[in-house]
């Protein structure tokens, strides 16, 4: 709990106000997309520090069956940058997430389940373009939020 608390307060808080700084002043470098990155990763690390700590509450607590088992999936960050100069030294995607993009890095479109957390016309557009692509709409968690 330690770890998750600080990477709280001393990463992704801090990150937050730094970047919503940021895109009010409508900055979007390398930068701004390498820190949104780190935020990501930090804020994955403090998601899979919960399960954790949930599953092992849950065997502690005596609750769970004997039988019951938590299993934590992988997950993979696909970041991808768009607008960038050639000098920006960016090496990972640039195009903007699409039907095209998600099947060079998936093998079934319909297989895992989606999250996405933005602006609301951006989580508007991925939920149209994942319907599109055939994802049923239980597999597809959405949140929407105002200020950048």
């Amino acid at each position: 709990m330690p770890i998750i608390g600080a990477n709280g307060l001393l990463v992704l808080v801090p990150m937050a106000f730094f970047l919503e700084s940021r895109a009010a002043a409508g900055q979007f470098d390398a930068t701004f997309y390498s820190l949104q990155v780190v935020e990501l990763l930090a804020g994955a690390t403090n998601l899979v520090l919960m399960g954790l700590n949930m599953r092992d509450g849950i065997r502690l607590s005596g609750k769970a069956a004997p039988t019951t088992q938590v299993t934590l999936t992988s997950s993979e960050t696909i970041a991808t940058m768009t607008d960038l100069d050639a000098h920006d030294g960016w090496v990972g995607e640039t195009s903007k997430i699409d039907q095209d993009m998600l099947r060079r890095h998936l093998r079934e479109l319909d297989a895992p389940i989606y999250y996405c957390v933005r602006p609301a016309g951006m989580v508007t557009a991925t939920q149209k373009m994942l319907s599109a692509a055939g994802v049923a709409e239980q597999d597809i968690r959405v949140e929407s939020f105002t200020g950048y």
